[in-house]
């Protein structure tokens, strides 16, 4: 962090553990909790569908940095985690980029979208370490209020299109 001058880390759900120093911008489609307070952060307003035509025009990455399973049968796994970010390998390898992989035993090997070549790894570097998780804090009171009306629109037996956060767990 210190030796680049100007860097820009694109997150899906910052949770303040990125640099917060001038030169350094957080760039999310997502601000959460965990993104509040304090960080340069750069809201793109956009649905999660979109993010990956981002990568491919607007904000091309440079290198991408994931958290894998060990290697099985010369795949590794983005395990838990997955959504945009094969598309952000593929571009990255589509521009010469960099793919870098903290190689985690602890990560489950998943299978479909989630796998890929050990030879897409750029740079791996072996951390057993526990997989990291969102803080979830209990709803306030605005939030249980707004849950309790979602509820009440809820038919017995329906389905809602939740979230991640405060109003979506107090529904």
């Amino acid at each position: 962090d210190a030796t680049l001058e100007r860097c820009r880390g694109f997150v899906m759900n910052p949770q303040g553990a990125w640099p917060n120093r001038p030169g350094f911008v957080t760039e999310t489609p997502f601000v959460g909790p965990g993104a509040r307070g304090g960080q340069r952060i750069d809201y793109l307003p956009m649905r999660l569908s979109l993010v990956p035509r981002l990568f491919s025009s607007m904000r091309p990455p440079d290198a991408v940095i994931v958290q894998t399973s060990t290697p099985r049968r010369g795949k590794v796994s983005l395990g838990v985690e997955v959504n945009i970010l094969p598309a952000a390998i593929e571009e990255v390898r589509r521009r010469g980029g960099l793919v870098i992989a903290q190689v985690n035993p602890q990560m489950p090997h998943t299978y479909g979208d989630a796998e890929m070549d050990v030879d897409a790894v750029d740079l791996g570097l072996e951390v057993d370490a526990p997989l990291g998780s969102p803080v979830v804090r209990p709803p306030d009171d605005a939030a249980l209020s707004i849950g309790e009306a979602v509820a009440s629109l809820a038919r017995d037996g329906g389905t809602l299109q939740m979230g991640i956060g405060q109003m979506p767990d107090a529904a």
